[in-house]
């Protein structure tokens, strides 16, 4: 991890505070930093999955990171932010031991000298911040060495089976409470053509858990698949970005994801007739997007639903395209309207030649069968430029918007009221 700017800047407490106005930026910096550096730490690659200790350490330790950077913070303040993390630390581990020692866990001794090892040190760590002697990379390593010590049985699969199935049956009785507690809300990224026209959004449903903070959708989705409650969700969701679109002045279309388990609704077709009836929505600004799993369970029965959902006058797209075994069978079973590509192979553009080709491939057979490709995933100006090289017709991604509330897109669809909520 990198310093921080030294000009302008002073120590107290043995933290840099910057005079000018500075901290806050290294502050947010520092955060990011930090959990960069406890995920490659902790888990090597892979985005983070942030759950409940997770989210709860996170949370402790930004406020310890703000008790030490804002220029009218004392050191008994940061003292008090400290002792809330070890406490959740020494939590965290007595709870462990009671659920290890439930399951007759064979050996607990290592977990316990690890314990004792981590409020050692957390001692240490406090004893130099009263000395005026911590750093803040001090605090970032011991912050990552807590995640890293929660992990310590990573290869233990007695361990992971055991927390696994304990979280999961939390989470799954969290989400049935979330669906009928409004913890759930919709999020909408833009869709652009290649030169950079917004014509769309796709609205994406996130979950703020009352405790846990957000809650990422590839953690929720499969477990409401799992549980049946994807069914109430689904239609949530269509129902809410149905209703959401239709008070857009400026008419974007709107792109909702269906899950295969949605296809087991007694009248899939019958419930998004109703609910643009309900909503005004205009069926041809509605797009569904769906994956080959679809097809998988009853290939004649989903045919024939997509069908009577096409009747109707909506569009459909084939999502992750080409990560699947039959996505160029199922393209001849049935006339979708567009192809997507999946992120996997976009981010990959320039450093991968198998994805360069995949993609070069995708929007070739697109353009053959007359169907319009989006790109999705587009982060660089570099990713861009190779898809408007190879006349890809749509791109979505950061480059051209985040997923983000209605409210921040106020402008774009047209209702200005909504800009001062996003202030």
């Amino acid at each position: 991890m990198s310093d921080p700017p030294t000009s302008g800047l002073a120590e107290r407490n043995g933290f840099f505070v910057d005079r000018r106005g500075d901290a806050k930026i290294w502050a947010e910096d520092a955060r990011s930093s930090f959990i960069r550096l406890v995920w490659q730490e902790a888990y090597e690659c892979g985005e983070p999955t942030i759950d409940q200790e997770h989210q709860q350490l996170f949370d402790l330790a930004n406020s310890l990171f703000e008790a030490s950077l804002q220029s009218e913070s004392s050191s008994e303040a940061f003292r008090s932010e400290f002792n809330k993390l070890l406490l959740h630390i020494v939590r965290h581990f007595a709870n462990e031991e009671a659920l290890l020692a439930r399951h007759d866990y064979k050996d607990l001794e290592p977990h316990r000298l690890a314990h004792a090892g981590l409020v050692a040190r957390a001692t240490e760590f406090e004893a130099s911040v009263a000395a005026g002697k911590a750093k803040l990379g001090d605090l970032v390593e011991f912050v990552a060495s807590t995640v890293v010590a929660q992990h310590m049985f990573k290869t233990d699969r007695q361990f992971f089976s055991l927390f696994g199935k304990h979280e999961r049956q939390a989470m799954r009785r969290d989400l049935a409470i979330a669906v009928s507690g409004n913890e759930l809300s919709l999020h909408y990224q833009p869709q652009a053509r290649i030169g950079g026209d917004i014509f769309g959004l796709e609205a994406l449903v996130r979950w703020r858990h009352r405790t846990r903070g957000m809650v990422y959708p590839d953690i929720f989705i499969p477990l409401a698949e799992e549980t049946g409650l994807i069914l109430p969700i689904g239609e949530w969701v269509l129902r809410e970005a149905c209703s959401e679109a239709a008070s857009w002045s400026n008419p974007l279309t709107v792109a909702v994801n269906l899950s295969p388990i949605q296809f087991r609704h007694e009248d899939l077709a019958g419930l998004i007739h109703a609910i643009l009836l309900e909503t005004g929505l205009p069926p041809n600004r509605l797009e569904l997007e769906i994956t080959e799993g679809v097809m998988l369970d009853n290939h004649r029965r989903a045919l024939a639903i997509l069908r009577r959902i096409k009747d109707l006058g909506v569009r459909i797209a084939m999502d992750d395209f080409g990560t699947g075994y039959s996505s160029l069978t199922y393209l001849q079973s049935f006339p979708f309207d567009k192809i997507k590509i999946d992120r996997s192979f976009v981010s990959s553009l320039g450093r991968n030649a198998q994805s360069s080709a995949i993609v070069r491939a995708v929007i070739g057979l697109g353009r053959d069968l007359h169907l319009p490709v989006i790109a999705e995933g587009v982060e660089t100006e570099d990713q861009r430029t190779f898809l408007a090289r190879e006349n890809c017709d749509e791109i979505q991604g950061y480059l051209v918007g985040r997923p983000r509330p209605i409210a921040n897109y106020a402008d774009l669809v047209g209702r200005p009221a909504l800009a001062l909520l996003a202030e």
